[in-house]
């Protein structure tokens, strides 16, 4: 690695965008916020954290509630708030379809604003 220059592992363009998510580990409950989301994965904002390896499922919140599972990645504290980045798995090409139709409608919400 080049000194000063960062490499992005992703895979997937992220929308940068702000919308409400619910997402649950089983246990509890939790609302948040989706910061950044792409193909492979979310940035979540929230006032509870998860830790690191929690497997979580999202209810993604544009039109039909698309439910989505995923893994905890890392997890950073800023105040009262928690970030969380959530990796996807078991994605089907339906469920991709899913994805890409909620990164779409917020791009447009996005754009509108």
């Amino acid at each position: 690695m080049i000194p000063g220059f960062n490499v992005d592992k992703r895979r997937h363009e992220r929308l940068k965008q702000s919308a409400l998510v619910d997402f649950s580990d089983g246990n509890i409950f939790i609302r948040g916020e989706i910061r950044d989301i792409s193909l492979g994965g979310m940035q979540i904002e929230s006032l509870r954290g998860l830790p690191r390896g929690t497997e979580i499922v999202i209810v993604l919140p544009i039109g039909e509630a698309t439910k989505i599972r995923g893994t905890v990645r890392w997890v950073r504290k800023e105040g009262l708030k928690y970030f969380m980045g959530v990796k996807f798995h078991d994605i089907t090409p339906d469920l991709e379809a899913s994805i890409k139709d909620v990164i779409q409608s917020l791009f447009w919400q996005q754009v509108r604003e």
